[in-house]
């Protein structure tokens, strides 16, 4: 697969509503901070990435990325997002050629 292919295919797993008005398909956008992709929803997202793009999660911890389903979940992000690593569009490009994310 092409460089521009991966990605074009990593697009189409997100829906159109969930990229900002006016920001650009990039390879530098974070999933949880930029496309609001963060507790059920990311587990099911990666899940799904992984089946399309063969990828092993196995050692993946969510918890590193990702922030929890919750009520309140800006304030809980706010208190822990210094913990947290951000996830890229970009970052899921490189598991693919590597075959893992993690």
């Amino acid at each position: 697969m092409m460089k521009t292919n991966i990605f074009n295919q990593i697009l189409d797993l997100i829906p159109d509503h969930m990229f900002p008005k006016g920001m650009d398909k990039n390879r530098n956008l974070r999933l949880e901070e930029d496309l609001t992709i963060y507790g059920d929803d990311a587990v099911e997202f990666i899940e799904k990435f992984s089946v399309k793009f063969k990828v092993d999660i196995r050692d993946l911890d969510y918890g590193k990325y990702f922030t929890k389903e919750t009520s309140f979940y800006f304030l809980v992000k706010y208190f822990i997002s210094k913990n947290k690593r951000f996830l890229t569009l970009g970052d899921l490009e490189n598991a693919v050629k590597v075959g893992k994310l993690e």
